[in-house]
């Protein structure tokens, strides 16, 4: 090489910059790859941590205990008061409410029954459909505002003629009629004479004894041309003015067929 060449040569080097050599060039790459995937998992642990105090947040305590939920409208609306926020939550929304009662259903009351005995001549009466009836012998009837049942004696030949085929005492207030068929024609112009008249009478010993404190009577005549006469007893228990009514109703109501 001249020395013209030499110089051209070294002005050349001097001029434009050797490239590096391969492996200096690829270990720049990688180091630029290093230093971006550092940059992504420091974006990436950002996000992450974001993430976790926002969620962190949901979960704390609430003052009564336990974790935080998020409530339902119904349960906002529902536990709130008048003028709070959870009641300002449902403004808006239409709401129905129940029908409040309009009255108190009563059970109502009994009916009152026509009963018709036909060997008591053609005895009929009036009395509440709840009160019970019962035959205890051949020559009379019952009724009482409580269980009946025949006494071992039978009734027929009853203590002061008067039978109280009652299940126990008389209740307060209770009432126990007998009906009773005679023969006594000495008492018939009596007895039409008084034309049916509800009267009270002293308290025999049979209706004392279970319980009785009043006792009325009347008497109905019997068809003309007999000798019949069907009386009505009623033996009361301390009974209230309006039983005590009820009961001269019944009494009142009685007639032969």
């Amino acid at each position: 090489m001249t020395d013209e060449e030499r110089e051209l040569s070294a002005l050349l080097e001097r001029v434009v910059p050797q490239l590096p050599a391969p492996v200096q060039r690829l270990d720049g790459v990688r180091e630029r790859m290093r230093r971006r995937g550092r940059r992504r998992a420091a974006v990436g642990a950002s996000a992450v941590a974001v993430a976790v105090v926002a969620a962190a947040g949901l979960l704390l305590p609430s003052p009564g205990g336990g974790a935080a939920r998020p409530a339902a409208s119904g349960q906002r609306a529902q536990a709130a008061g008048p003028g709070t926020a959870g009641a300002r939550a449902t403004a808006g929304r239409a709401t129905t409410a129940a029908p409040g009662p309009t009255g108190t259903t009563l059970a109502p009351p009994p009916v009152d029954r026509v009963y018709a005995y036909g060997d008591l001549a053609g005895l009929r009466l009036t009395m509440p459909a709840d009160w019970y009836t019962l035959k205890a012998g051949t020559l009379s009837e019952y009724a009482a505002t409580q269980q009946l049942a025949v006494p071992t004696s039978g009734c027929d030949h009853a203590r002061d003629d008067f039978c109280t085929p009652l299940v126990r005492r008389l209740d307060r207030g209770g009432t126990l009629l007998q009906f009773r068929l005679k023969h006594d024609a000495v008492a018939l112009d009596e007895i039409r004479r008084t034309d049916h008249v509800v009267q009270a009478a002293p308290v025999v010993t049979a209706c004392r004894t279970v319980g009785g404190t009043t006792e009325l009577t009347t008497t109905l005549p019997g068809p003309q041309g007999s000798d019949v006469v069907v009386t009505l007893t009623a033996c009361l228990a301390a009974p209230s003015a309006a039983q005590l009514t009820e009961t001269r109703d019944v009494l009142t109501s009685a007639d032969l067929a």
